[in-house]
């Protein structure tokens, strides 16, 4: 793995935590809401979950579009490309007989 596809997947990891932890708070919200009937969740918490796990998404489809440069380069690093391992091959098919 790259310098660069290591820093996109650790952005990535830190966005998609953050996104969680504001989830695991809009959760926490709507079940007191249904169990105790206090106000639904607020607009601008719902709006946060929101943003947080689209900025998660963008970031891990960048990390992953890193991590794709990164094997075509021939980074013999990154996963599926340790040596003693058998690269793989195209789908297994059966002949009819």
């Amino acid at each position: 793995m790259t310098q660069a596809s290591r820093k996109a997947y650790d952005e990535w990891k830190d966005a998609d935590a953050a996104a969680r932890v504001a989830e695991e708070q809009l959760a926490k919200a709507w079940e007191e809401y249904f169990s105790r009937h206090t106000g639904a969740p607020s607009h601008t918490l719902i709006r946060e979950v929101s943003l947080r796990r689209a900025v998660a998404n963008e970031r891990l489809s960048h990390a992953m579009s890193a991590i794709s440069v990164s094997r075509n380069s021939g980074d013999t690093t990154a996963p599926g490309t340790h040596p003693g391992v058998a690269p793989e091959k195209g789908p297994r098919t059966t002949e009819a007989g």
